[in-house]
């Protein structure tokens, strides 16, 4: 949709989330699955370069970032993961990691 100022999306600038399930997994990405049938969501166009959260040991971590996805937006969601040595030498110029 396009308004005045450019480009809308349904979310109105409110920041959506929704769970997702694994689905496969290689070292550069994360294929995550967003079956709305099961409860899941996901990401869709304008979402990429957003994040995608994991809660590990009760810790809430940023587990990658949004990158593609299916054309009709309701199956696949593709994520760059955030903790291999290439994302991990990028981010480090920029932020502290643990």
């Amino acid at each position: 949709m396009n308004g005045p100022g450019g480009q809308t999306h349904p979310g109105g600038g409110v920041r959506m989330k929704a769970p997702l399930d694994f689905n496969a997994i290689n070292p550069t990405w994360e294929r995550l699955g967003m079956n709305e049938s099961r409860g899941l969501g996901g990401a869709c166009y304008g979402d990429s370069g957003g994040p995608n959260f994991v809660t590990l040991n009760g810790k809430f971590i940023l587990a990658g970032t949004t990158i593609t996805g299916d054309t009709p937006c309701y199956a696949t969601n593709v994520v760059y993961r955030t903790d291999t040595a290439s994302a991990r030498t990028f981010l480090a110029q920029f932020v502290s990691l643990p």
